[in-house]
């Protein structure tokens, strides 16, 4: 009887970070798409700033929903909050601004908002405690960021997925298979080949 070779099975510590590093890569996920959900509220308001605003969620935007959101509809109050190019599309910004928050608008913005607050603070904790965890790999990831496009944090990622030791691979097809990077795939059109 033939036995296989045993499964690749990371150190404790690498696979703890991988799991870290997979668990920010969902958190990144969602900080990018809670932003698209606050965007979809306004517009179901009629509040359409983005066609004015280039960042909603700087601070002119801010001001400018936090006011809503207490009910003040006053465009000369409105104004005030903005600064100087916005000032300067007034008409247009006047046009952005013709909506009503009903309280089940109000309540999606200020939870969504309050998710996105949660999502940034935890990815921030996240950082801290994987810079803290990968202390002891100061050197490959240096030598990993040599590597022309390859920062820190994708240094990080590919320490936490691959593991240090190379010497686990046999060859660079086995690392490339280990890393998924090989689907095998050989058949087109019906045809194997």
């Amino acid at each position: 009887m033939a036995y296989s070779k045993a499964s690749f099975i990371p150190p404790r510590d690498i696979r703890e970070l991988r799991d870290l590093f997979r668990y920010r890569r969902k958190l990144i996920s969602q900080s990018t798409a809670e932003p698209n959900r606050f965007e979809k509220v306004l517009q179901d308001s009629n509040f359409k700033m983005s066609t004015v605003i280039s960042d909603i969620f700087g601070v002119t935007g801010t001001k400018l929903i936090d006011a809503l959101l207490q009910d003040n509809y006053n465009f000369d109050e409105l104004i005030e909050l903005c600064h100087g190019r916005i000032k300067a599309k007034q008409s247009e910004l006047k046009e952005a601004l013709v909506g009503k928050f009903t309280s089940h608008h109000k309540f999606m913005l200020r939870t969504i908002r309050m998710n996105m607050d949660h999502i940034k603070q935890l990815i921030k904790e996240l950082d801290a405690y994987i810079n803290d965890q990968t202390k002891h790999y100061t050197l490959e990831i240096e030598l990993l960021q040599t590597i022309p496009g390859i920062n820190k944090l994708t240094s990080i990622g590919l320490l936490a997925e691959i593991g240090a030791d190379m010497n686990k691979f046999s060859t660079e097809q086995h690392l490339a298979s280990w890393a998924g990077m090989c689907p095998g795939n050989n058949e087109s059109a019906g045809k194997k080949k």
